[in-house]
């Protein structure tokens, strides 16, 4: 960074182009920030930061945060009693943050020092939260138009594969301590920036959308990411009869067990659910505490599109995962009055080949190169962050799991032809209990059973 040419921002800055703004940082009265030419100003997305941060619940630690620009967050942080450690690239910003830290008389929570992602020898400290408002405008190509280098610093994401969240995320997982910190990062996810929660989320992280919003023509995500902690390992053997009973057994609130082969494995209504060597079988056990918060429809049909949505396949109502009108996995939940667990069954196929006569499809034709493993990790992350317990976010709604579920089996709805043997009809939704919407020329009406419906592909 020391080779950019920073000339034209010291013009500008001699044009006393510095200004005052006052920010609500939703904690009283508002604070007065000085902010120089080339440091980001709170604007909306700092807003969604703050109310993001507002819903992590449990106790305030270290924070780091990355991009202070002009300090409005770090001193929201402080405010709710965080310690706060605050890195730019920007030397102006710097100055800026540290001027408005002192200004508003949080010297005693908040450092602020130039470094983060990009220095080479800077290293990662040691906290309970990272925070970064992701610059995600889309980098200049060759031949056009680019803001000064500090402002592009502040504004625009990497040319490279995965942008500026892939170099913090690359930090957070060389962290050698007992748990790593969760992430909270805004996004731009339409139109892409190189920045993608994808990245984490093939890389075994777990998130969650914490706020949402359109801006213009953009809609920006604040998302916390968080890994698995270390002390909730999941169980891999080599042979069982059953997961799904072996799974009764594990005392913990996000226990899972992997097998290599499954020698009386069932699915719904008993049926023997039939695997080969290399096979994914799996069961999680899951605390039932997120049923408070939803019911058992719509957990159900998140948990499908959450495990279609990981592998790029289809959901077929209510949790069977289907690619090119091909069977390739089924999920099977079940729950036991004596227990407060939950078990999520997954059985899915590698390769494609036929099962009790009817042609199955396997994971190898849409993930060629995936073994089981890294396919129960993605599997894992991405269920744990849909159904997962996090004691320091808020469970997901049944609302926001029907949205979820409706934006993945509507595009296998929109392939086939429904019916219920005596006439075609169009799914127009979800039900607030996980049920489907049908309605035909006359009428509107509920399914909620299998059996009352065909789906022809």
């Amino acid at each position: 960074m020391d080779n950019f040419n920073i000339k034209r921002e010291i013009e500008l800055l001699d044009s006393c182009l510095t200004k005052c703004v006052k920010f609500d940082t939703k904690f009283g009265d508002l604070i007065e920030l000085i902010i120089p030419h080339t440091v980001y100003p709170p604007r909306e997305d700092s807003s969604m930061m703050i109310e993001a941060i507002d819903l992590i619940k449990g106790e305030v630690g270290r924070v780091v945060e990355i991009g202070v620009g002009s300090g409005a967050l770090s001193i929201a942080l402080a405010q709710r009693g965080w310690s706060v450690e605050g890195f730019d690239l920007n030397p102006i910003s710097v100055a800026s943050a540290r001027g408005n830290v002192k200004r508003n008389d949080f010297e005693d929570l908040i450092s602020i020092e130039e470094g983060g992602p990009g220095f080479d020898d800077w290293e990662l400290p040691e906290c309970d939260l990272l925070i970064w408002n992701l610059p995600y405008l889309t980098p200049p190509q060759k031949n056009e138009p680019r803001l000064g280098p500090l402002e592009e610093l502040g504004l625009s994401d990497l040319d490279i594969e995965g942008g500026w969240s892939n170099l913090i995320r690359e930090k957070l997982e060389q962290y050698e301590w007992e748990r790593k910190p969760m992430a909270l990062i805004l996004f731009r996810t339409f139109p892409r920036s190189p920045s993608d929660p994808k990245e984490w989320r093939d890389n075994g992280w777990s998130e969650r959308t914490l706020v949402k919003r359109k801006i213009g023509d953009e809609t920006l995500e604040a998302v916390a990411l968080w890994k698995i902690p270390d002390d909730k390992p999941s169980l891999f053997l080599e042979s069982i009869d059953s997961t799904m009973d072996y799974a009764k057994n594990i005392d913990s609130d996000w226990g899972r067990i992997r097998v290599e082969n499954q020698t009386s494995g069932r699915g719904r209504n008993n049926s023997e659910w039939e695997s080969e060597y290399g096979d994914l079988i799996a069961t999680w056990s899951v605390d039932n505490q997120v049923l408070k918060n939803t019911n058992s429809g719509s957990f159900q049909l998140c948990v499908g599109a959450c495990i279609a949505k990981t592998i790029g396949a289809d959901l077929k109502w209510p949790n069977d995962i289907f690619s090119n009108g091909k069977k390739l996995g089924g999920v099977l939940i079940e729950t036991s009055s004596d227990q407060e667990k939950i078990r999520v069954g997954l059985g899915m196929n590698k390769y494609p080949r036929k099962i009790k006569g009817v042609e199955a499809t396997g994971w190898t034709l849409l993930e060629p190169k995936i073994e089981a493993q890294e396919l129960f990790i993605r599997i894992d992350a991405a269920l744990n962050s849909w159904i997962g317990k996090n004691e320091r976010l808020p469970f997901i709604k049944s609302i926001e799991m029907n949205v979820f579920s409706w934006k993945i089996m509507s595009k296998s709805l929109s392939k086939g032809v429904i019916s219920n043997y005596e006439s075609a009809f169009r799914i127009c939704g979800i039900d607030d209990d996980g049920g489907l919407v049908g309605v035909d020329s006359q009428t509107k009406f509920t399914i909620d059973s299998l059996e009352k419906l065909i789906i022809s592909f």
